[in-house]
């Protein structure tokens, strides 16, 4: 599976979120400029460690035409806390203030190469893929940073200098008939 690389088209989708929408990836966040799609899910302790971070970097660049979407791609069957129900209880109980939406059929997932929970794509439509990047210039656990570490990456890329980034510590995404789309030690 190859993930999008700079200069390759936006691909379209529409998923649904925990809000009971519908989401277009394309046309569905009119003003603003740069959309941040976000490959997680409920139960990768890594993901938990950066969802408060990540609910404040989408405030942070709300204002400057920045909206994360973050999408849960994960086998439900093999991990029943990422169930769609599952995933609406913990937008509201971490306060979600970006679309959390559910790629059932996994096809979002394997369309844009995601292989590992967080994966970060920060893309400006309807131009081509920006950049995979990650949220901050650091690997460590974000609990232990009181200050946002990702103004510069996400300006980076909000002002198109579509920065490849390295990426940090992820679980792998867990799809239907194998062990997750890239396996570990790959």
């Amino acid at each position: 599976m190859t993930a999008l690389k700079i200069g390759d088209s936006l691909q379209p989708f529409v998923l649904p979120g925990v809000d009971g929408e519908q989401h277009d990836i394309i046309a569905g966040y009119g003003d603003k400029a740069v959309r941040v799609v976000v490959f997680s899910c409920n139960h990768c302790p890594y993901v938990r460690a950066w969802e408060d971070r990540m609910v404040q970097t989408q405030a942070d660049y709300a204002d400057r035409g920045v909206q994360f979407v973050v999408i849960s791609s994960n086998d439900t069957m093999r991990y029943p806390a990422d169930s769609f129900e599952k995933m609406k209880e913990r937008a509201t109980e971490k306060q979600f203030n970006f679309p959390y939406l559910y790629d059932e059929t996994q096809e979002v997932a394997r369309t844009y190469g995601a292989e590992r929970t967080p994966e970060f794509l920060c893309l400006i439509p309807p131009a081509p893929c920006a950049t995979t990047a990650r949220l901050t210039t650091t690997t460590k656990t974000p609990m232990r940073y009181s200050t946002p570490t990702c103004a510069m990456p996400l300006t980076q890329c909000w002002r198109a200098r579509l920065p490849q980034l390295p990426r940090l510590r992820r679980s792998a995404v867990r799809s239907s008939g194998s062990r997750g789309i890239r396996q570990p030690g790959d």
